[in-house]
């Protein structure tokens, strides 16, 4: 997801970064963050996400792992 993020911010894009407590509370947060939303867990991140984005990218994740190479 960095990777993605990264390249995103670099054309220009917002950044928004859903984050439950447990990861915040790991240090497991990105400096390219414009906007936080902070979670209780993962149920309510996903309604955060699918609420707040304009487009939604799933990929598997050995493809985002090539797709790293491309951007």
């Amino acid at each position: 997801m960095e990777c993605i993020a990264k390249v995103a911010k670099d054309n220009g894009s917002m950044i928004i970064g859903v984050i439950p407590t447990k990861l915040e509370e790991r240090g497991r947060t990105s400096d390219l963050v414009d906007v936080t939303f902070r979670t209780d867990n993962l149920s309510d991140r996903k309604d955060v996400m699918l609420n707040e984005s304009d487009v939604a990218v799933a990929c598997r994740e050995e493809w985002a792992h090539w797709m790293r190479f491309f951007m």
